[in-house]
């Protein structure tokens, strides 16, 4: 918990330097992969040394690469917290979200329920839009949600065969929305890194919806597949990809209403 602590705290102050200077992603970048590959090199059990996967049956064992993987893993995480800050209480709401199900399914300690506190009185005054996360905040919780994730993910393992792809159905709206958005800015040959308004939550706005409702309709598709991937037997790849086509059509139907 101490070497997560202080990751985390470092990448606050990343984003914290972000927010007052706008330094460069590149800086931003490198800054990010050094924190992360200094800590995890130092702390085994923050290392993804293997992934099950259910939907085959199978374990694959990272070895050599296990520090690399999880330093890639812990920036796109990242990354897709902070990108999903583009609108007041959303980054906050789904990082509850995800806090919740790593409460309940690894059953944790006292530190996850200080987090999930902290976060609904931070939620009320963000709303009003008296605090607000800035890089420091999201770049925070991303981490926060990464190496939580790896660290009971490494202590389930061996007691269980725990799919990689439930703590991807967790993940998944954030992190499909990121995909698409960096599909979109390479097709058209612009920065990835760079800004826009392509997001999930922008194109919502762009068609007059309240705040409220966009927090609504993306926590939804959040909650829903880990609701049913916890509460039935549905093999979760079908979850996935009935979520992933699910996005696809509301994305498609926007678009038609912008136009």
């Amino acid at each position: 918990i101490l070497i997560i602590v202080f990751t985390s705290s470092f990448c606050f102050f990343v984003g914290l330097i972000d927010d007052i200077l706008k330094i460069s992603y590149k800086y931003k970048f490198i800054l990010l992969s050094f924190f992360f590959y200094f800590f995890v090199t130092l702390q085994p059990e923050l290392q993804v040394t293997r992934i099950y996967f259910s939907t085959f049956n199978k374990f694959i064992y990272l070895e050599n690469y296990s520090v690399l993987f999880t330093v890639i893993c812990l920036l796109l995480l990242s990354n897709a917290i902070n990108l999903i800050d583009g609108i007041n209480g959303l980054c906050i709401l789904i990082s509850i979200i995800i806090f919740f199900w790593i409460l309940f399914t690894f059953n944790n300690d006292n530190f996850i329920h200080i987090i999930i506190i902290s976060l609904i009185f931070i939620l009320f005054y963000n709303l009003k839009g008296n605090v607000f996360l800035g890089d420091s905040g999201s770049l925070l919780l991303g981490s926060l949600i990464g190496l939580l994730i790896i660290n009971n993910y490494n202590k389930v393992l061996p007691l269980t065969n725990f799919p990689v792809e439930n703590i991807f159905i967790v993940l998944m709206i954030p992190g499909i929305d990121m995909l698409r958005v960096f599909i979109l800015r390479i097709l058209k040959r612009k920065n990835p890194f760079s800004s826009d308004r392509n997001h999930l939550h922008h194109m919502l706005l762009n068609i007059n919806l309240k705040s409220s409702q966009i927090l609504f309709i993306i926590s939804t598709l959040c909650i829903l597949p880990i609701f049913i991937n916890s509460s039935t037997n549905i093999m979760p790849i079908f979850i996935i990809f009935s979520s992933v086509i699910i996005y696809t059509i509301i994305i498609f139907i926007i678009k038609k209403m912008i136009n």
